[in-house]
């Protein structure tokens, strides 16, 4: 395994737009990458808008194979170049090894990090692995801490080696990292020994917090009422990492859905979007495949989702009795019909999608 990250500096002016722009761009690889990506934020140890993009990886060969479509990704591409022009100093890349408590590391990264960057000269290696070793025992042993070492060799000043000790919480933080505990570690021959083999002018230690990341076992979806101030609601949705943005179908009570989504397709990027739930008797069949139609021009395939019910609100608030079951499949089989090509008998008459090529 390995752990690629990506450090960055923002302009003290930008820190604040910074987070939002890391949980951004990490939604957005998540959503487009086969890679689990995290967003930090430094809160402690380091200037004033330093944050942080990583990923594990099972090897690099896989990860450079994609960075080629990556590169091509306008959405991706984009998004690194507005936060390329928020930045106090060139981002920082940093591939490195678990070479101390790999089975100590969560499935997925914790709540909050603490790590400490040491250094050491190429000569001091093997000695550096085995404090590395012997301060994560030391360390999960004393605090009950989880605790793991990485290892890169890239980069100037030598070998760089990472120690990251994992809490759930900020207060799981602070009953661990007390005054006993650093001074058990700090009297304890490791550190001694450590001094030998560390440099004590490289030697960083940040606490960080995580602001961004992908729970692979849940997508969430939103619904919302088609009101004026819907497409922001679904833009803020997108940002804080929603898979799919449901809206209601009700035009007796309120906007109309269709706009709604058109509207909110020119503001998002990656949400998915679509009508929750779609009544079929409401409209035409024709009217509603040209509609999914032009959304499905918009923003792509892959993010126009339909549901469709019987109307028990929508309808009941036009004064008429939902649909009934039995006659709800022919009115979607219409629809899916039309927007595969066909025709189909309507009100007597074969009518069929005359768009031309491109156009639907």
């Amino acid at each position: 395994m390995k752990i690629f990250q990506r450090i960055i500096q923002f302009r003290p002016e930008c820190s604040l737009e910074g987070a939002a722009k890391v949980a951004d761009i990490v939604g957005y690889m998540n959503s487009s990458t086969d890679f689990t990506w995290y967003g930090w934020q430094v809160i402690a140890g380091a200037p004033v808008g330093s944050y942080g993009i990583s990923t594990r990886v099972d090897n690099m060969t896989d990860m450079m194979a994609a960075q080629p479509a990556m590169f091509e990704d306008e959405g991706f591409v984009g998004r690194v170049a507005e936060m390329t022009s928020m930045y106090a100093d060139p981002a920082q890349d940093w591939i490195m090894s678990p070479i101390a408590g790999s089975e100590n590391m969560p499935s997925e990264p914790s709540e909050f990090l603490v790590n400490t960057i040491n250094r050491s000269t190429y000569d001091k290696v093997s000695r550096g692995i085995d404090l590395s070793q012997q301060f994560c025992s030391m360390v999960s042993g004393i605090a009950g801490t989880p605790s793991a070492g990485l290892m890169s060799t890239l980069g100037e000043g030598g070998v760089t080696f990472a120690l990251l000790l994992y809490y759930d919480s900020i207060a799981q933080y602070e009953e661990r990292q007390n005054p006993e505990v650093w001074s058990m570690v700090g009297d304890s021959p490791l550190q001694a020994e450590a001094q030998e083999v560390f440099d004590a002018a490289a030697t960083w230690q940040t606490l960080t917090r995580r602001i961004a990341w992908w729970n692979t076992g849940m997508r969430s979806s939103v619904a919302f009422p088609p009101t004026p101030e819907t497409p922001a609601h679904i833009e803020l949705a997108e940002e804080l990492g929603y898979q799919t943005a449901w809206v209601y179908d009700t035009p007796a009570l309120q906007l109309d859905v269709w706009m709604t989504l058109a509207l909110a397709a020119e503001r998002t990027d990656r949400i998915r979007l679509g009508p929750g739930v779609l009544i079929p008797s409401l409209r035409h069949p024709m009217v509603t495949a040209s509609a999914i139609a032009t959304l499905v021009d918009l923003v792509g395939e892959d993010r126009v989702i339909i549901g469709a019910g019987t109307g028990f609100t929508g309808r009941r608030a036009m004064g008429q009795k939902p649909l009934k079951w039995t006659d709800f499949p022919e009115m979607i089989h219409q629809i899916q019909a039309l927007l595969r090509g066909e025709t189909i008998r309507y009100d007597g008459e074969l009518i069929s999608m005359l768009h031309w090529d491109g156009q639907a």
